[in-house]
């Protein structure tokens, strides 16, 4: 689903769960290194490594405090619909908190 996301999206790199798929070509509701990809801020690392990348301008998004590495290395960190742990410490870092509810999304100042 990522994959076909990200072309019709027109982007060229993207990382998500990879499940793994049997000899028949189903999927059999495996997930693959998960120990990865649920590390956003060693998948960043490794995004940077491997295209030559810097975090010069950039964004990042998160909604827990599992995040909280990965926003750190970013410039501009976005606390989307906080879990309390992620809030808590985004309202003492000063980062952008915003909420959607519905069809209204709040920027919390």
């Amino acid at each position: 689903m990522v994959h076909e996301f990200a072309r019709m999206s027109g982007l060229d790199q993207f990382y998500g769960t990879v499940y793994e798929v049997n000899a028949q070509g189903f999927f059999t509701g495996k997930a693959l290194y998960l120990d990865f990809i649920y590390d956003k801020a060693r998948v960043l690392e490794h995004a940077m490594k491997e295209h030559g990348l810097t975090l010069k301008g950039s964004f990042g998004v998160g909604d827990t405090e599992n995040d909280i590495p990965f926003l750190k290395m970013v410039d501009h960190p976005i606390c989307f619909n906080p879990n309390t742990a992620l809030y808590a410490h985004a309202r003492r870092r000063g980062w952008e908190v915003v909420v959607e509810r519905k069809d209204v999304i709040y920027t919390l100042q």
